[in-house]
């Protein structure tokens, strides 16, 4: 960038948004007179890649494709010029950038109806700047990317325009806009996308159960059925495996979206069944290019509500062994009971056979584990 003579870095109100996330805040100044339109072309970032927008010379880079129109009230030529002002808020890790960052005032230019200025416009080749000024932020970014650092630290950036005449009066705006672009991350790896409930491993008793997520980005939530109990979560979730649900989530922090069949799902979900569940967001970075954020993948069965599968379960893993511990590392290996209110348990003791209630279960048990009578455990699947 040039240099006046008053000495500061050379900073268009352009490239400024373009190297500190393309944030506009657009203030009414008080004129009373004919109302103009300020209209950007400047996208939303959630991550800003620092080298797309500052270099390692100090200099903020201008991104072609971006780019802001006046618009006048009428046809007559008007001289004007342009204030911009760069600030910080909350800047993570970074005080230097918290407050004025950047300021920036361009030479006077004509508009007639209305004029849309891009990146050259502000980098001696068009309107050109008049006067600037700069805090050590800038600095501070620029040595970020000569340590290899990929993006600019968490927070809010801001961009103030206004517009006056070559007189130095202000112009009216016709209606204020305010655009902040929050950077939510460091890089999006560290986005955060927080499974809470149901729980990795858990059990729920519900075909309509209640997802809970805490999310810093709006996204989509997804829920895989297993194909057999022994499929991993991994494999069960890859394109082509059985999708039961995929919707959007337009809320950023704590998330519940219930799931409903045949309501917002594809499938139902059946007792003695594995599922798998994930969230995903899109995070823009800067420059027009994007990144998609994965959370970790959990897993859950469903269990019957009847109090009896509970009664059952509770008999089984504190059954003497092996039974006890057989029962115990099957479930925790994904595999689940098949129990429905028609079957019954059989105890076998040599040729004979016992036809047992729930209730007698572990009674049974104790009784044989006390007569010293070996007591082996087969399993059988379905």
């Amino acid at each position: 960038m040039k240099k006046f003579l008053g000495g500061g870095t050379v900073l268009s109100c352009f490239i400024i948004p373009l190297a500190l996330a393309s944030l506009l805040t657009v203030f009414t100044p008080s004129a009373s007179h004919a109302q103009w339109e300020v209209v950007l072309n400047m996208p939303d970032t959630d991550v800003l890649m620092l080298s797309n927008y500052v270099g390692v010379d100090r200099k903020l880079k201008p991104v072609a494709g971006q780019s802001l129109t006046i618009i006048a009230p009428n046809a007559t030529p008007t001289e004007v010029y342009l204030e911009a002002t760069v600030t910080g808020v909350n800047i993570k890790d970074l005080a230097s950038c918290s407050g004025e960052i950047a300021w920036a005032k361009t030479k006077k230019f004509l508009v007639t109806g209305q004029k849309t200025l891009g990146a050259n416009d502000f980098t001696g080749g068009g309107i050109g700047i008049d006067l600037s000024r700069q805090s050590g932020c800038v600095d501070d970014l620029a040595k970020k990317v000569t340590e290899g650092v990929g993006s600019a630290p968490p927070g809010t950036y801001i961009l103030t325009l206004r517009l006056f005449d070559s007189n130095g009066r202000g112009l009216g705006l016709k209606s204020p806009a305010e655009k902040r672009i929050e950077i939510i991350a460091a890089s999006a790896r560290e986005v955060n996308l927080n499974l809470i409930k149901p729980e990795n491993g858990g059990q729920i008793s519900s075909s309509n159960p209640i997802f809970e997520f805490d999310a810093q980005k709006e996204g989509k939530i997804y829920v895989y059925e297993h194909s057999n109990s022994g499929q991993s979560s991994e494999d069960a979730v890859q394109p082509g495996g059985l999708k039961c649900l995929e919707l959007a989530y337009n809320l950023k922090g704590i998330n519940q979206v219930t799931y409903l069949y045949p309501g917002n799902a594809g499938r139902p979900l059946q007792i003695g069944k594995k599922y798998s569940w994930f969230i995903e967001a899109s995070l823009a970075t800067g420059g027009g290019q994007s990144e998609t954020r994965t959370s970790a993948v959990y897993s859950f069965t469903v269990s019957s509500n009847d109090p009896n599968y509970t009664r059952l379960l509770d008999a089984l893993t504190n059954a003497p062994d092996p039974i006890g511990s057989t029962v115990s590392n099957l479930l925790s290996s994904g595999y689940t009971l098949a129990y429905s209110t028609s079957n019954y348990i059989k105890l076998k003791a040599g040729t004979s056979s016992t036809r047992l209630e729930i209730s007698d279960l572990l009674q049974k048990l104790a009784e044989l584990t006390q007569k010293g009578t070996q007591v082996t455990v087969s399993v059988g699947t379905e």
